[in-house]
């Protein structure tokens, strides 16, 4: 992921999430600091990014690839975190951070000549998900703080305000 480049890089298996030794894994992706993988349960993180359409006029889920993308770039937000030697454990502190670091990798993949592109509703898509279960604001093991306006806020934050205000606002 060019804009947080991180040495050394991470792996990526995308065979599914696998074991990992001290950390309580996340579905559908996990990043395990012992051998700096991210694994990835490709179908899982597919159903993920289904419209979540029920034909119901008010869905709770706002689905979308960029609801299963913000999880995928949140476990490697907890591999950028690791590599800066900042902890990696804690819901109100890696969790929030890799969430506001997601955030600010959005506000980069919105700029000139970025690789990808965001969509219109890309932004609900992500929100939806931190809203209905956090997982994008998940700490190596998947603790979540339980409100999803907090997690919705550090996601914010990172978006507005950028990746030094991640760092001030969730040590």
């Amino acid at each position: 992921m060019h804009a947080y480049p991180i040495q050394p890089a991470p792996a990526f298996d995308y065979r599914g999430v696998g074991n990992c030794a001290k950390v309580t894994v996340t579905q559908p992706v996990s990043y395990c600091p012992a051998t700096n993988v991210i694994g990835t349960d490709i179908p899982s993180l597919a159903e993920r990014a289904a419209t979540g359409d029920t034909g119901d006029l008010f869905s709770a889920t706002v689905g979308g690839d960029y609801n299963a993308f913000v999880v995928f770039v949140s476990r490697y937000m907890i591999a950028v975190q690791q590599a800066r030697k900042l902890a990696i454990s804690g819901a109100d502190s890696a969790g929030l951070r890799a969430a506001c670091f997601s955030g600010a990798y959005s506000t980069k993949l919105s700029q000139p000549g970025s690789d990808l592109q965001l969509s219109a509703t890309d932004l609900d898509a992500a929100i939806s998900g931190l809203l209905m279960d956090g997982v994008a604001a998940a700490d190596v093991n998947g603790a979540v703080v339980p409100s999803g306006f907090v997690r919705l806020e550090a996601f914010r934050t990172g978006v507005l305000d950028g990746e030094d205000a991640c760092l001030k606002s969730y040590k």
